[in-house]
Order: C-alpha cells, then sequence, then structure tokens
C-alpha cells in the first residue's frame, strides 16, 4: 500500500460516518481531484473502499 492510499483511507475513517466528497478527499490529501479519482477507483477494484453518488446533488462520495 502506497503513502497516498494509506492517507485516503486515514482521511475516511476519521471522517464522519466514515465518508468523504471526492474534492475534500482530494483536498485533504494534497491530491489533484483526477489523481485522486484514480486512486479511488483503484481502492475500490481491491475492495478497500466503496463509491457511491450523493444523494443531495448526485456528486460522488467515497466510503471506508
Amino acid at each position: 500500500m502506497t503513502a497516498n492510499e494509506y492517507t485516503t483511507i486515514m482521511n475516511l475513517s476519521e471522517a464522519p460516518n466514515r465518508e468523504m466528497r471526492m474534492a475534500d478527499l482530494a483536498k485533504a490529501g494534497g491530491l489533484s481531484a483526477s489523481r485522486m479519482t484514480r486512486l479511488v477507483d483503484d481502492l475500490v477494484t481491491r475492495g478497500f473502499i466503496t463509491k457511491r453518488t450523493s444523494s443531495v446533488d448526485g456528486r460522488g462520495i467515497s466510503r471506508s
């Protein structure tokens, strides 16, 4: 596991309800939005986190 992957999972585990918007997750990890999207998609594929669409505005939310 890379440092960016660990930081992403750590940020999610410490967030309320263990979920964050993708933009907030990218900012917390110091990554671009596109880089965070690729990282999250890889973590989803590997079964570490889940990703869903927000019922409020249709934007992506990641969960640990």
